[in-house]
């Protein structure tokens, strides 16, 4: 990350391509530095109602750790899911996007799929380079929250190997100065091979 990424190149190019003004702020961007982190998530399926085909239903926990020079922290959560012959995975959380039932393609569902999705949970942050700055060096920074909260909620469908989700995640502040929050939804179509 950093200048030798060509962010501002990329945007620049792109805003001119489009006809927008040219993009403002990247002389505060972080300094340059890898970006690597290891991360592992695991979820256990607590509850199953439904057989394969038709109506399911399920209820998961799910509780992850990362460690790098992208994030450091731990994360818990519970997923939900209700619909019409769901795909045999979980959902995944994620610092950035909350709940993520993207994280399934690859997933191959025969022949068609419908659900409903929410989940809830949290994290515990030591650092998150968005908010907390560069490892290596020193940066700009803000004061980050240690435990950041979330909600989300979506909906989702499958045909063979094509997805479609759209899910809505809505975060607590996650750093001390905030002023507006950092809620999003999110459209994934995805194809497997």
């Amino acid at each position: 990350m950093g200048p030798s990424s060509l962010g501002d190149q990329v945007q620049a190019e792109y805003h001119e391509f489009i006809g927008a003004d040219r993009p403002r702020g990247w002389d505060t961007q972080l300094p340059d530095e890898p970006v690597a982190n290891l991360d592992y998530t695991i979820g256990y399926e607590l509850v199953e109602i439904g057989d394969g085909g038709g109506f399911q239903s399920r209820l998961v926990p799910v509780a992850g750790a990362g460690v790098g020079t992208y994030f450091v922290g731990a994360s818990a959560g519970l997923f939900g899911e209700l619909g019409w012959n769901l795909p045999n995975s979980v959902a995944v959380l994620s610092a950035r996007r909350g709940l993520s039932p993207s994280a399934q393609a690859g997933v191959g569902v025969d022949p068609w799929s419908l659900r409903l999705f929410a989940g809830s949970g949290g994290f515990a942050v030591a650092h998150y380079l968005p908010l907390d700055g560069t490892v290596t060096r020193s940066s700009r920074s803000v004061s980050s929250e240690p435990l950041v909260g979330f909600v989300s909620a979506g909906v989702g469908a499958s045909w063979n190997r094509w997805r479609l989700d759209y899910y809505f995640t809505f975060f607590s502040d996650t750093f001390e100065t905030q002023r507006t929050s950092t809620d999003f939804g999110t459209l994934s179509i995805s194809y497997s091979f």
